[in-house]
């Protein structure tokens, strides 16, 4: 039987004795495991940067305490983890000017967080309202097989940036789609692909009645329904029908069709909810509410409970610089 430790000597025992477990070149490196801010968690984060190295990837520790395996097998694990991403990164971590990267607008991109669930991370970023939800930028500094290396923009960055929060939406609104683009398929399709499994019936796929929203790599892609006329409007005027937009997670958005304009938003709601609790990750839960797409209107608003809708107004938008 695996004796199990508490995670805070877990973290201990990472920034003792990860070393032992790492290739000959790091045996001199600097180790620092600390606390840091993210989407809707706290997170121990883990760096491992080697003499004249400007920067060093991070490794997030959590998912690998949560294995609970034999300690010296999780080390083992965390190490050639990081070694895998250190070879597989297109950054050269000795070389590399990572402020010059930050620092190109061409490289900032948006992110939908829940603001509640992230008010204290939101007092210290630049960000804009969206009813319940919050638009955050990052700035993308590697993208590899392992993943997109990202920055999120602080307070403490926009001296450097020299942009407003205007210019950061601005800027971000037109690169996000450009690194990564806007997908939308229908949601049998996404889940057969995203099983590895190519769609067989790639007939139905005008025939659906639920269309999910993202980008090409569905990550951080629940944003993209604000594109609106190359997603919600398309889709609207396609099938002749308002939309509900179902906050799947972090990642992606659902858009269902709303032929009638009878369907129970409150199942809609309980839906979510539901998946929420049972499904989703802590860390990729977007909203427990819905939204609604009039295309007459061409108008997004909030659904907390059946009957209660609230219109957006963009010109009374909550933001910070």
């Amino acid at each position: 039987m695996i004796k199990k430790i508490s995670y805070s000597e877990f973290i201990r025992e990472v920034e003792s004795n990860i070393l032992d477990f790492m290739p000959e070149d790091f045996a001199n490196a600097e180790v620092s495991v600390r606390k840091v801010t993210k989407v809707n968690v706290d997170k121990y984060a883990l760096n491992i940067r080697r003499t004249n190295e400007k920067i060093s990837p991070t490794l997030y520790l959590d998912s690998f305490y949560k294995e609970g395996k034999y300690l010296n097998d999780t080390l083992k694990l965390i190490a050639d983890t990081y070694v895998d991403y250190v070879n597989d990164s297109t950054i050269n971590f000795r070389n590399i000017n990572v402020v010059d990267k930050f620092l190109d607008v061409k490289n900032i991109i948006f992110s939908l967080i829940n603001a509640e669930k992230n008010a204290e991370l939101l007092k210290n970023v630049p960000h804009r309202m969206f009813y319940d939800l919050a638009i955050v930028y990052r700035s993308v500094i590697d993208v590899n097989a392992n993943g997109i290396g990202s920055i999120l923009i602080r307070n403490e960055h926009m001296p450097l940036l020299k942009l407003s929060e205007d210019d950061l939406y601005k800027n971000a609104f037109e690169n996000s789609k450009k690194m990564f683009p806007i997908t939308i398929s229908s949601i049998d399709k996404y889940i057969s692909e995203s099983r590895g499994v190519p769609f067989p019936f790639p007939d139905d796929e005008d025939n659906a009645l639920m269309y999910i929203i993202s980008n090409n790599v569905n990550v951080n892609g629940a944003g993209y329904f604000l594109y609106m006329e190359e997603t919600l409007e398309k889709l609207a005027q396609k099938y002749k029908c308002n939309l509900y937009i179902l906050p799947s997670s972090i990642n992606e958005t659902i858009a269902a069709l709303d032929f009638t304009s009878e369907i129970n938003s409150g199942c809609f709601i309980n839906m979510v909810r539901r998946i929420n609790v049972e499904t989703v990750d802590e860390n990729d839960i977007l909203s427990d509410n819905i939204y609604y797409y009039d295309r007459n209107k061409k108008t997004i608003s909030m659904i907390t409970k059946l009957g209660e809708k609230y219109e957006f107004c963009a010109n009374r938008r909550s933001r910070k610089d």
